[in-house]
């Protein structure tokens, strides 16, 4: 896909998803992952601290807008795409180029992702809706995810996992993304493992204004392609 006009930078937004205040251009960040403001700032968005009681982590304003003009602060940019109290991935940022869909990933990795010592990672989160929008972000990349669902004592939540390599690192915390395999994911392929005929019914077909006819299809963004 081409790149995409996104209002919010994409790491910005992930960022804020992981981590951020539901009702406010606001994120929550422990000092010890301060990388992940340095990204934030990387982006050109303004950040300033907010007083915090708590030692351990910092409150930190995020501001995207043009200084002086109203209307394009991210509060309100937020509040336009719709995420104040429903925190989700708008299609715009699912539809942009390959690397900013990853750094929307990344944004979202390292506030409410993990990686094992064996390189699988995974995003946790109670709101399913997120899960599922960062399932398609993932398979878009072609990263092959799996969703889960767990219940705890006081509310139900989600794992979406994949296996981390260091060639589309879905991290940019170091402590994070130092534990993705080397390389590249191998033979990164799907393969027809069986036919079987069916009856004879009318189809209907589609046509594509791609030269290969290529498109993806189902949850798994399975590559296909049009037949005409």
């Amino acid at each position: 896909m081409p790149d995409a006009v996104l209002p919010v930078p994409p790491y910005t937004l992930g960022a804020w998803l992981g981590d951020g205040h539901s009702n406010s251009a606001r994120l929550t960040c422990a000092y010890a992952d301060y990388e992940i403001v340095e990204a934030v700032r990387a982006e050109g968005v303004r950040v300033a601290e907010v007083a915090s009681s708590n030692q351990a982590s910092g409150l930190y304003s995020l501001d995207c807008g043009q200084r002086g003009r109203k209307g394009t602060g991210m509060t309100t940019v937020l509040r336009s795409l719709g995420l104040l109290h429903n925190k989700h991935i708008p299609l715009l940022y699912q539809r942009g180029a390959t690397v900013q869909r990853l750094e929307l990933l990344r944004g979202l990795m390292d506030t409410d992702g993990h990686c094992n010592t064996r390189g699988t990672a995974t995003f946790v989160n109670s709101n399913e809706r997120l899960a599922d929008d960062v399932f398609d972000l993932a398979a878009g990349l072609g990263l092959k995810p799996s969703k889960y669902a767990y219940f705890g004592a006081k509310k139900p939540y989600w794992q979406v996992a994949f296996q981390a390599y260091q060639a589309l690192n879905p991290f940019r915390l170091s402590r994070k993304a130092n534990r993705a395999k080397v390389g590249a994911r191998p033979s990164p392929r799907r393969y027809i493992i069986g036919c079987s005929r069916i009856g004879s019914a009318l189809v209907r077909t589609v046509k594509l204004q791609r030269e290969d006819g290529l498109f993806l299809v189902g949850h798994h963004m399975v590559a296909t392609h049009d037949m005409a």
